[in-house]
């Protein structure tokens, strides 16, 4: 699978469409990295995501949240997990917005902060 525009880790079973980009951390350094692709979907956008917690070892889990934003300024849950140190997940989630239609994603953590986005607008 090529990768575009992250760090080569990307890897779900299916395979992610060729669009593959890494989403670009907010501030400064963090522990969690993540590589989202979206495809035009019937009824909207799929959203492919990869994501990797490299936070201290012995550390607790952490939520997090990949959300879509439109154009329009509403927002959708694509969905949720939790991850320690160390762990990976890849996921797929599907929005009512069109790539046309989508402003941005975020990957959120707790409290709602955005910790990564990838700016689609």
């Amino acid at each position: 699978v090529a990768v575009a525009g992250g760090a080569g880790w990307f890897a779900p079973d299916d395979g992610p469409p060729a669009n593959v980009v890494a989403m670009t951390p907010i501030a400064g350094s963090l522990p969690v990295a993540a590589q989202v692709a979206v495809a035009e979907a019937p009824g909207g956008s799929e959203v492919w995501m990869y994501c990797r917690y490299e936070g201290n070892v012995g550390s607790p889990a952490h939520p997090y949240w990949l959300v879509a934003y439109g154009k329009d300024g509403t927002a959708e849950s694509l969905g949720s997990w939790e991850v320690a140190p160390g762990d990976d997940i890849t996921m797929t989630g599907r929005t009512r917005f069109t790539p046309d239609e989508m402003e941005r994603l975020e990957l959120q953590g707790a409290g709602g902060t955005t910790l990564l986005v990838y700016d689609m607008g």
